[in-house]
C-alpha cells in the first residue's frame, strides 16, 4: 500500500483500536480525504483532540 493508506489505517486503528481519537477528529480527518489532493491523514501527538498531520499531492503548477 501507499503511505497515504498506511496513514490512514493508522487513524482508524488508534481511533478504534486504542480509542485515542474522539468525534470531531474522525470527522476532521474524513473531512480531509474528500481532498482528491489527500493521500493520508491521520491523529497524531498526544491524540484525544491533539492534532491531525495529512500528506497530499504536490500540485502542479
Amino acid at each position: 500500500g501507499s503511505a497515504g493508506e498506511f496513514m490512514q489505517q493508522s487513524h482508524w486503528s488508534l481511533a478504534k483500536d486504542y480509542e485515542t481519537s474522539n468525534e470531531i477528529m474522525d470527522q476532521a480527518v474524513q473531512q480531509l480525504l474528500t481532498d482528491p489532493t489527500v493521500l493520508g491523514a491521520r491523529i497524531t501527538g498526544g491524540g484525544f483532540g491533539g492534532c491531525i498531520v495529512g500528506l497530499r499531492r504536490r500540485k502542479n503548477s
